[in-house]
């Protein structure tokens, strides 16, 4: 959530024209009550987010730069009052604001492009006898580089860094926060990164750690390595009674103890020199549940305290959500799964009714099946869901596809994990009155 909210934008002409024009680098910001509410919001040269744009566009990082007059000022001396040039109302007043976007700053460019850069303005930071300069990062001591007006429009890094950019060539409007230091970010990805190895660490020690900063792991079979990951997807088999070892699945509850209800993350700030942080996550209503039940993890590999949130929040709710384990023995057909696919269980012994079982008969030409136990009446006009084993893909059938083709699609390779549950083959029940109940008549073809 953005630290004050967001505010919506347009995308203008100019810094002092308000027409609506797509590919342009100027925005007008909407909506604030007075000059001060708009430099506590946006501060000139910060790092917004533009997201929600009116196309379906893909949101940007951009970072803002206030309207100036021909001097290079940014105040309005036209103005007796302390009057902004990008603030388009008197500075007590209601009104809106024009900014130009310009490109991000990255320290690690701009000394690329001047290698004496970093030197020379590390050296004039110790020089000064302020505090505050001497704790600036190297991205604030390079933004101050370019706005300097001492620093000629010929320099290569002031003329890379400070010209405009645009969203795109099509959006006109959308929603815009800053993001500041030391809070979350409004647009990150879900999982990134930031990870340097200085010592030799064992092989699949460090994939199993790779592998949970997207909460996954990995498993080794036939000799390869595999990663898995913890999200939603559909079950790719059925289980009841029927399909297990003396009809039997063994229940497990998680002892109250591991159902945490506090975690302390420990990440490193990429805002502060990858210094060590800690971001303490807690859940209210487990605490009045469970009591006070404290984790420590370390988020491997992560720069953002966002991401070091969310990780803990779903280590909490996993923790006191997935509370059951079960246990059962089943045929060679379970050998098709692996870790993380999701199944389904269907136990007679926790239902009233029986809802699976198997088929022992199948007549295609009277459209009947014979199943293996009785059914009630009530399942009249009810759907059967007929689990048949289904191709899928392999790691050979792949690689002949790569040494016949281009290369291979993301849905070859979801077919991996094929679902061996079809959900088409599924038809009405009825049982007509001279009929037994063990035999069902189909409406409709299951071919």
């Amino acid at each position: 959530m953005p630290k004050y909210g967001h505010r919506e934008f347009e995308v203008v002409e100019g810094g002092s024209a308000e027409t609506v024009v797509a590919g342009s680098t100027f925005i007008k910001i909407n909506g604030f009550q007075t000059q001060n509410e708009f430099e506590k919001e946006f501060p000139n040269n910060s790092k917004i987010a533009l997201y929600n744009l009116n196309d379906k566009s893909k949101s940007v990082h951009r970072r803002i730069k206030y309207v100036t007059n021909d001097d290079g000022s940014i105040k309005d001396t036209s103005s007796k009052k302390d009057k902004l040039v990008s603030y388009k109302a008197a500075p007590d007043a209601a009104g809106s604001a024009i900014v130009e976007i310009q490109r991000l700053v990255s320290p690690e460019e701009a000394f690329l492009l001047n290698p004496m850069l970093e030197t020379s303005l590390v050296t004039k930071a110790l020089n000064k006898a302020s505090r505050i300069e001497n704790q600036k990062t190297s991205r604030q001591l390079v933004i101050d580089y370019i706005n300097d007006k001492k620093t000629p429009n010929t320099d290569i890094v002031k003329k890379e860094f400070n010209k405009g950019q645009k969203i795109n060539d099509t959006s006109t409007s959308g929603f815009c926060s800053t993001e500041f230091a030391n809070e979350f970010d409004v647009l990150e990805p879900r999982f990134t990164c930031n990870l340097y190895l200085t010592t030799a660490v064992d092989a699949y020690k460090i994939l199993n750690d790779l592998a949970s900063v997207f909460r996954g792991l990995t498993y080794i079979v036939g000799g390869k390595v595999f990663a898995s990951f913890d999200k939603k997807r559909l079950p790719v088999m059925n289980f009841t009674n029927a399909n297990v070892k003396d009809g039997s699945f063994r229940y497990t509850g998680s002892p109250k103890t591991s159902r945490f209800t506090t975690a302390i993350v420990r990440y490193v700030d990429k805002y502060e020199n990858f210094k060590p942080k800690v971001e303490y996550v807690e859940d209210p209503d487990g605490i009045i549940k469970y009591g006070l039940i404290e984790k420590e993890l370390v988020a491997f590999g992560c720069s953002s305290r966002g991401q070091a949130r969310r990780l803990g929040e779903w280590f909490l709710f996993t923790s006191q959500l997935e509370t059951e384990t079960v246990k059962f023995s089943a045929g060679k057909e379970a050998s098709y799964l692996r870790p993380g696919d999701v199944v389904k269980i269907i136990d007679k012994n926790k239902v009233n009714k029986r809802y699976g079982g198997r088929i022992v008969h199948i007549d295609g030409a009277g459209k009947k099946v014979t199943l293996d136990a009785s059914v009630s009446e009530d399942i009249v006009g009810q759907k059967i869901t007929i689990a048949i084993p289904r191709a899928f893909e392999t790691e050979q059938s792949l690689d002949q596809s790569v040494s016949e083709k281009d290369g291979v699609t993301d849905d070859q390779l979801a077919q991996q994990r094929a679902q061996q549950i079809n959900y088409n083959l599924y038809s009405r029940l009825y049982l007509p009155r001279n009929m037994k109940k063990i035999k069902v008549f189909l409406q409709k073809n299951l071919y």
